[in-house]
């Protein structure tokens, strides 16, 4: 309203200063010269201030919108044979120590007292913390070793000499791990009685889903 008045006194004296600076170029042009150059002024700043309180107003009243990262509904095919093969053979729990330097890459065998009959993929977990840290694939079995084959692959499996030398020690068939493969969070999941050497993962789908991202 205010900004409709001033625009409609600054074309009177608009007309009024044409007028006289036709007819008269009198002394009173000047003056009304002058108050006029500073309407004008008022109308421009007060045209710029209404501008920007309306853009203020439109950024308040415009809601952030946050996008979530995308799901990953579909893998490639070479994902989903990892997960299939996860999905089928489990996640193997080992100990912490040993686990580490699988990951490092400073093992590659992990001792077991029989062979398994699972190949492909596995999920690896570290005994008692129930999360899913990780997967590798089984690139082959190994034994079962002797006493010396035990002491010509210790940098394989890490196992000292005093521990596979005594006559209690069964662990003498290597799973050979490699592409091995460390998710960025740990996957959580229900440890179920009796699992105490895998970790089943087809019955458990949110650990399924969790893992679908993940690889």
């Amino acid at each position: 309203m205010i900004l409709s008045i001033t625009l409609l006194v600054g074309i009177t004296l608009y007309a009024i200063y044409y007028y006289d600076k036709t007819y008269c170029n009198s002394e009173r042009q000047l003056v009304i010269k002058k108050y006029l150059k500073n309407d004008i002024q008022d109308i421009k700043k007060k045209v710029t201030n209404s501008r920007k309180k309306a853009s203020a107003v439109n950024v308040a009243e415009t809601p952030t919108v946050v996008q979530e990262p995308p799901q990953r509904t579909s893998l490639a095919s070479e994902d989903e044979d990892i997960l299939a093969d996860i999905i089928e053979n489990g996640a193997l729990i080992m100990e912490q120590t040993h686990l580490k330097k699988i990951i490092t890459g400073e093992h590659t065998w992990e001792l077991r007292t029989s062979k398994f009959k699972k190949s492909g993929f596995i999920g690896l977990v570290e005994k008692g913390s129930k999360q899913i840290c990780g997967y590798a694939k089984i690139a082959g079995y190994h034994g079962p070793l002797d006493k010396e084959e035990l002491k010509l692959s210790k940098g394989k499996h890490g196992v000292l000499a005093k521990d596979y030398n005594a006559k209690d020690f069964k662990r003498v068939n290597a799973i050979e791990l490699s592409h091995v493969v460390v998710f960025p969070k740990a996957i959580d999941y229900d440890h179920k009685p009796g699992a105490v050497i895998w970790v089943k993962i087809g019955e458990q789908p949110d650990v399924v889903h969790q893992l679908r991202n993940m690889i």
